[in-house]
């Protein structure tokens, strides 16, 4: 039960610098662009993670209905982060090591992905950044020719 416990904390001590390179990173671009996602901010467009952290703020507030509005899959999260920690464990790895779970899991991503497009673009959190990098490379292109 301990190395139940303790398994996540050894992680995420082991990848320390990783962890805090990250934070400086989402810091740094949301004070320079306002924005948390990397992909958006150089191509413009939602990744299919988009609304996951507006998800969990909601989800904390015991505001389902809005977590979901803003990502259905956020109960996915938990599920995967515990297969990638406890991977090792005996039972958990042969669940780890079904390459059609991760089939499964990626096509559901990305179905849901193109349905939110659909369905929600052009409302937050699938909207355009129309000030991203692609988007000033394609204006800039026009501008020239």
């Amino acid at each position: 039960m301990k190395k139940i416990i303790k398994k996540p904390f050894e992680i995420l001590i082991e990848n320390w610098k990783i962890a805090l390179a990250i934070a400086i990173l989402l810091v740094a671009l949301k004070l320079l662009f306002d924005e948390l996602c990397m992909f958006k901010i150089v191509f413009g467009i939602p990744c299919p993670s988009c609304g996951m952290t507006r998800a969990y703020k909601n989800l904390l507030m015991l505001n389902f209905k809005d977590a979901f509005y803003y990502h259905p899959l956020f109960w996915l999260v938990p599920i995967v982060a515990i297969l990638l920690i406890y991977k090792d464990f005996k039972y958990i790895h042969k669940i780890y090591s079904c390459k059609i779970l991760w089939i499964v899991i990626i096509a559901v991503i990305m179905i849901t992905y193109i349905v939110r497009f659909i369905v929600l673009y052009p409302e937050a959190p699938m909207d355009i950044n129309k000030n991203s990098f692609l988007f000033r490379i394609i204006k800039l292109v026009k501008k020239t020719f």
